[in-house]
């Protein structure tokens, strides 16, 4: 599928960058016991000689899986060093090392990263904070770093005021299998809660695949301030449901090429578009079309970036339905934003763009209709019903808010005798959850080297011919391997 061979690539250029360095691998060790974790801060800041100059700058820190760790500080890395954090196994998806951030003198916590390099995490938890009922998280995910490459895989993040941030213009980030959840202030109406945020900067790349997002405040996507246009932003196969949607879903501002293809979007903007300016629900609108919220907008008109909307599955409950029905002051939000309907070739093309089907989806949180609901009774509470959700196992604690669910049953997935399940651009699943128990299916094919500069392996044959008799490729879901110090070429694109 193409979304694997867009991961292909990037380890492929992750190796071209750094594969001519040996990498060297630290193992921190793990504790079991929550509430005495391993302070992760001290073993990879610290990691240096005595001179204050990194003792290697192309480290892998491997975390035990199924243990806790903290950090006393946030992680901040150079431009000369990639921060590189993984799960010593990265096949165990079930138990994966968590991490959260010490709360500095006045209980609040501070972001876990402001980096200024490039970035890698892979198959970690990633806990902002915690907090009680009501109680609002601090910080985020935060990546700085002109031009900067951020890679996100197999990871969970969560419990914080914003999502991952990018920060610093030409940044590169790539977010794939990943889960993003639990993200705003918590018991009122507040523009914070997104699980991408770009402000004041214009980002070279944004490619988001197989991911499930829910339980959050305000946008997906969030940009605002750049004065010039982000260059590629992706969403493809991703599973997003249970956003209140404060200011809006998609603000992409200016970008130069948007893809949108083969989501699911469940109940998107549930807050709708309020009719009744005195609830002052209606901020940061900044399309043409500022007077209601939309699910996709850009700024400007006649604007020239190259849009790709196709088989996305939009559409509401009939809780969520019959809501709109029944309050006055709300209306159900409309697809696209005026000048994003005129550059898809009008009204007509627009709708061809995606479809409908009502889905169950199989194991998942309760909705947070009554957080909506709770907005338009009084917009001034500060006491709002409580949308981040906390594992069962939490059930009489001091976290227990009410909003409780076994995390062990999560199961976004669907009917396979839906539509929806045949509707992608390749004839199958829309969504995250099918395409990533499909990517857990691996292949790997080792291609030998040759360590003569002058007569290097051919790579075109092994990958562009790895088929079957009818031209099908063997396997979707496969690696290819290249060997330590070998030289290759490709003799075709």
């Amino acid at each position: 599928m193409r979304k694997n061979f867009t991961f292909l690539m990037i380890c492929a250029m992750s190796f071209l960058a750094f594969g001519s360095q040996a990498q060297k691998y630290v193992k921190i060790p793990k504790t079991t016991d929550f509430a005495n974790p391993t302070d992760i801060f001290p073993v990879i800041m610290g990691d240096t000689i005595a001179d204050g100059s990194r003792i290697d700058e192309n480290t892998i820190y491997q975390l035990e899986n199924g243990g806790f760790y903290v950090t006393s500080d946030k992680l901040v890395n150079k431009p000369s060093w990639p921060l590189q954090l993984e799960a010593e196994d990265l096949n165990d998806a079930d138990n994966k090392p968590v991490i959260t951030v010490v709360p500095n003198a006045s209980g609040s916590y501070p972001s876990i990263f402001s980096t200024e390099g490039n970035v890698t995490l892979h198959n970690l938890w990633l806990i902002g904070g915690e907090k009680g009922p009501l109680e609002s998280y601090g910080g985020g995910f935060q990546f700085l770093g002109e031009n900067a490459r951020v890679i996100i895989e197999d990871c969970i993040l969560e419990k914080v005021k914003y999502g991952i941030s990018l920060k610093s213009n030409g940044m590169k980030c790539y977010v794939n299998n990943c889960v993003i959840r639990n993200l705003g202030v918590r018991g009122r109406v507040g523009g914070n809660g997104r699980p991408f945020d770009v402000r004041n900067t214009a980002i070279d790349s944004l490619v988001v695949t197989n991911t499930i997002m829910y339980n959050f405040a305000d946008r997906v996507f969030r940009s605002m301030g750049a004065t010039e246009p982000h260059n590629y932003i992706e969403f493809d196969h991703n599973t997003i449901f249970n956003y209140f949607g404060h200011t809006g879903s998609f603000q992409f501002a200016a970008a130069n090429k948007v893809v949108v293809t083969n989501n699911i979007f469940s109940n998107p903007i549930m807050s709708g578009t309020p009719l009744d300016e005195s609830l002052n629900l209606l901020h940061e609108q900044t399309q043409v079309d500022a007077d209601a919220k939309k699910i996709f907008t850009i700024n400007g008109e006649d604007v020239s970036t190259e849009f790709t909307f196709s088989n996305n599955n939009i559409f509401y409950t009939q809780d969520v339905l019959d809501f709109y029905e029944a309050e006055s002051r709300v209306a159900k939000v409309e697809v696209y934003s005026d000048e994003i309907v005129k550059a898809l070739g009008g009204a007509e093309a627009a709708e061809e763009t995606y479809f409908t089907e009502m889905l169950k989806l199989d194991s998942i949180p309760v909705t947070i209709l009554p957080w909506v609901k709770d907005a338009y009774t009084d917009r001034t509470s500060t006491e709002m019903w409580d949308f981040v959700v906390e594992d069962i196992s939490r059930a009489g604690t001091a976290f227990d808010n009410g909003n409780l669910f076994d995390f062990a049953a999560f199961d976004a997935g669907y009917a396979p005798t839906a539509y929806s399940a045949r509707a992608d651009t390749e004839g199958k699943s829309v969504g995250a959850v099918f395409v990533q128990a499909q990517m857990k299916e691996v292949r790997y094919v080792k291609i030998p080297k040759t360590t003569d500069f002058a007569d290097p392996t051919d790579i075109y044959p092994w990958i562009m011919g790895d088929t079957l008799a009818n031209g099908n490729r063997v396997s979707e879901n496969t690696i290819y391997q290249l060997e330590n110090g070998g030289f290759y070429v490709t003799s075709d694109k």
